[in-house]
């Protein structure tokens, strides 16, 4: 300092000093050296002012603001109490107090090298006086203030002026000091922020002489201050979106901050909220209660963290479910003194995967429902429909379900299939529909029925349904109307005789899904009933059209057997009217007349078989004995005279489970096609080779391997449909028929063209079970 005063030079800054009383203060100083005409200093003037209470603000603003940052920094998530406890903190402190000399010259001399912006105007509002630093704050020199009086006013920004005026009109003149912020729109066009504190000027003796002037800049200060509010109005913000707040309980005072947030969440205003841990803890849901307080010993107790979930009771009844995080704040000698943390409002939230939870579960048992279906005998529907209502009733936990079909005239509506569990009736009486006429029209019209409580939830004009369900004994009851094309046909209902049941809009549209997974699995059930009968139908007409076809062939098989029966009885008849007959010749006859006999009856036993129309089990069978007596049937056929039939069957093959005749006619059908095949072939041998093979452990293969002309590979996928045929006289429904029986048998059939000519047909058949290797 002493260096710059003796160089001639002004001296700014702040001192720390100590008061008589020994009370410590700052102060700000500005030295200047006053020299004379030989340019010795002479003496030195300082101005000072007392900057205690600046300084101690600013360190209080500064120590707060470090603190701040720290817990933002590091409580980001957990919303740490520090902002809520710096807003409430925070002050607008700083006062400006101008301190001026009563001399001029003195005024000028600690005017001209202060920071602030300083003035002094005549009585008549002209400027006396206005020190340098106007130019670095608003751009424009003394000189243009001095010579414009107004250019002060017009350098206020419009949205501020009305302001500015109405503080000159209060305060400027001699009415006192006075105070106002303002905006500037400096030369450069930056708009700066100034804080103006004024206050008359008297002479000694009591006359005016103008107004006193200091303008700082507090630009920096305002744009600090706004981004701290907007920090708090962001943090407000998100706290509200995420309806998560931040609260700090002081242990030793037991008074407890909440943010804005949690007493939205809890359903409280700070007036109703004793602000004390005890208040807290009589928002808790009772059967929650012990879990928050040994949370809260245990993090006191062992300095740990503590994150839980439980359920808070707003004062109007409703129950919420809340997140809660905490932790501990120790002083020097590691003693509790603050918990902070943060409350989040979950209830959406686990309401949300609650739901979720239940419709996965619900989509699960679908999923299973459905897989019972999948490929399972006729004969095992009505039992596995039956399996699945139980696990809907034990899913849904209600006492009863049932699936029931509406007679064609709507008069009834029958059972089909139910599950009850113990002590409950299996079904509702079937006739509803008179007994609840109400209910049962919107059945009809496809609205479901759903009673919570049924005797609170049936309109007056349902008197009959009323009586007739008090009778039954029922709480709740839900009805699922099923559409099969466009018209009710089936409905589910969902019984509850303990209990009342709550039925979610949800939760009933999915009900419609589980109604038409039963009602599917019923209607293939009847489909593949009727396609079967169809079926059997349909391969009888093929095996009475395939018989016919070889009944020249028959016919000669039969008329030889009969034809050397009757040569034999009339060789006998001879022998005994001759007398004395030779007996060893008789018996040979006998024998003869027996053999062709036997021979006859096998013929027309295996043509009887083939025109049975029965229905038929599947056995476990040889496939080579079906071939054998398949070849003794086509071989009596004018054209099996003609082909080659050249067998090539694997020995000590398994039993195929199946029906011997169906298999037969599949058999017949492809040795006769092939015959077809090679009936025109004029070159090379007409040979037909039947084959069968172990497939793998599961099946076994058999094929049937033509000379013929083959197909074109366009028509290749075609000749299993149905009415699809290449031959002129054909019907198109042998290949078909063919396929149809075996997948029924739960094989496979297909057709390839062979490498040089001709084609083969091949098919698998499951082996019987017990005879996997």
């Amino acid at each position: 300092m002493w260096k710059s005063l003796n160089q001639g030079e002004i001296w700014r800054g702040e001192f720390h000093n100590l008061k008589k009383s020994g009370e410590p203060y700052w102060e700000s100083a500005s030295i200047s050296p006053v020299v004379d005409t030989q340019g010795i200093i002479t003496h030195y003037v300082a101005v000072k002012e007392d900057i205690t209470r600046r300084k101690k603000d600013e360190q209080e603003l500064r120590q707060m603001h470090e603190e701040l940052e720290s817990r933002v920094a590091e409580k980001t998530k957990e919303l740490s109490d520090t902002i809520g406890q710096l807003r409430r903190e925070i002050e607008e402190r700083e006062q400006i107090q101008a301190r001026l000399q009563e001399a001029e010259i003195n005024y000028r001399t600690v005017a001209d090298f202060t920071y602030d912006w300083e003035v002094w105007s005549n009585p008549d509002g002209t400027f006396h006086y206005v020190s340098p630093s106007c130019l670095r704050i608003t751009g424009y020199p003394a000189v243009d203030f001095l010579q414009d009086p107004g250019l002060l006013s017009r350098i206020v920004e419009p949205d501020e002026r009305k302001a500015w005026e109405e503080h000159c009109r209060k305060n400027h003149g001699e009415r006192g000091p006075g105070e106002v912020q303002f905006r500037i729109k400096a030369r450069g066009g930056e708009v700066r922020w100034i804080e103006h504190a004024c206050q008359p000027v008297h002479g000694e003796g009591g006359e005016f002489l103008g107004i006193r002037a200091s303008n700082r800049d507090i630009t920096e200060r305002k744009q600090a201050g706004e981004a701290l509010q907007r920090s708090e109005s962001s943090l407000a913000e998100a706290q509200r979106i995420a309806q998560l707040g931040n609260w700090d309980w002081n242990i030793r005072a037991n008074s407890l901050y909440w943010s804005d947030e949690i007493y939205r969440i809890f359903g409280l205003s700070p007036q109703e909220f004793g602000a004390t841990y005890d208040a807290f803890l009589r928002t808790v849901h009772p059967e929650d209660l012990e879990l928050v307080k040994e949370a809260v010993k245990r993090a006191l107790r062992a300095n740990e963290p503590y994150s839980i979930d439980h359920r808070i009771v707003l004062p109007d009844g409703t129950i919420r479910i809340v997140h809660e995080q905490a932790e501990v704040l120790f002083d020097a000698s590691r003693q509790a003194v603050r918990m902070v943390g943060t409350v989040q409002d979950i209830t959406e939230r686990i309401q949300i995967e609650r739901e979720r939870e239940e419709r996965l579960r619900f989509e699960r048992l679908l999923s299973d429902l459905s897989a019972m279906f999948v490929n399972i005998p006729v004969k095992q529907v009505d039992k596995q429909i039956e399996q699945g209502l139980k696990m809907a009733g034990e899913f849904l936990g209600v006492d009863r379900v049932t699936l029931s079909e509406f007679t064609h005239d709507m008069s009834e509506l029958k059972p089909i299939s139910s599950f009850a569990f113990p002590g409950f009736k299996p079904y509702l009486s079937s006739d509803l529909p008179q007994s609840a006429p109400w209910v049962t029209a919107r059945i009809i019209s496809g609205e479901e029925v759903v009673l919570n409580r049924i005797f609170d939830d049936l309109p007056p004009e349902a008197t009959k349904d009323r009586v007739f369900f008090q009778g039954s004994g029922l709480s709740s009851i839900a009805f699922i109307p099923i559409l099969e094309e466009g018209r009710v046909e089936f409905a589910v209902s969902l019984s509850s005789f303990q209990t009342e049941r709550h039925w979610p809009d949800e939760l009933v549209s999915r009900l419609r899904l589980l109604g038409e997974i039963f009602t599917n699995a019923l209607l293939r059930k009847r489909a593949t009933v009727k396609a079967r009968a169809l079926g059997e139908e349909l391969a009888h007409v093929t095996r009475i059209t395939t018989l016919g076809e070889l009944a020249g062939a028959l016919a000669h098989e039969i008329n030889q057997p009969l034809a050397a029966i009757l040569s034999n009885a009339q060789a006998a008849r001879r022998f005994l009217a001759a007398g004395d007959p030779d007996m060893e010749e008789l018996a040979d006859i006998v024998k003869d007349i027996a053999e062709d006999t036997e021979r006859a009856s096998s013929v027309i036993k295996n043509l009887r078989s083939m025109m049975k129309k029965e229905e038929r089990d599947f056995l476990p069978l040889s496939i080579q004995e079906v071939v054998h007596e398949v070849i003794s049937l086509v071989k009596r056929d004018p054209l099996g005279h003609q082909m080659d039939i050249l067998l090539r069957l694997e020995h000590d093959l398994p039993p195929v489970l199946g029906d011997r005749v169906q298999l037969q006619q599949v058999l017949m059908n492809l040795i006769r096609n092939g015959f077809d095949a090679m009936m025109y072939q004029k070159e090379g041998a007409r040979e037909l080779v039947i084959r069968s093979q172990r497939q793998d452990e599961r099946y076994l293969r058999v094929e049937v391997q033509d000379a013929g002309i083959g197909i074109k590979e366009s028509r290749l996928n075609r000749i299993f449909d149905p009415f699809y045929t290449t031959k002129p006289e054909g019907m198109g429904i042998g290949l078909s028929v063919n396929r149809t029986i075996i997948e029924a048998h739960g094989g496979r059939l297909w057709a390839q063209n062979n490498p040089e000519y001709g084609m083969t047909f091949s098919f698998t058949l499951p082996v019987a079970e017990g005879d996997h290797q």
